[in-house]
């Protein structure tokens, strides 16, 4: 089954059950069976979490973390493609507020940069991120 482009109506057209069918159902079920089938373009979402030391807390199947230097972390991923929205969030700061900061977004990687906001010091912190590949 292919997608159909929907027609355009028009007022006084008589809609018969075999248009609906191929411009709704057809296509509904079209797209539901891209969406299932996990080979679509169709935004996805990906989330995760660092450990302080640059261990994978928590990340998905096949991608890895890497601490290179303290307040900078390399995350590897095998999405192939730069078509994707890295967002992070990290955790608070003893004695002051933590912030971070996306770096050289890649191919395969992305690099987070954690601080101090009061200081502006690097610290090695924990910290979760999304990743929306558009």
């Amino acid at each position: 089954m292919a997608y159909t482009i929907p027609r355009t109506w028009t007022a006084g057209e008589t809609v018969t059950a075999a248009l609906m069918n191929t411009h709704l159902r057809d296509n509904i079920a079209y797209l539901k069976a891209e969406i299932e089938s996990n080979d679509t373009d169709i935004a996805k979402i990906y989330a995760g979490m660092v450990e302080s030391d640059g261990s994978a807390g928590r990340l998905p199947s096949g991608w890895s973390s890497t601490r290179n230097s303290t307040g900078l972390y390399t995350i590897t991923h095998n999405l192939d493609t730069t078509g994707y929205a890295p967002i992070a969030i990290v955790e608070g700061v003893g004695g002051g507020y933590a912030a971070c900061k996306l770096l050289n977004v890649g191919t395969n990687t992305f690099q987070v940069q954690t601080y101090n906001a009061n200081t502006g010091a690097l610290v090695s912190q924990r910290f979760y991120f999304h990743l929306i590949k558009y």
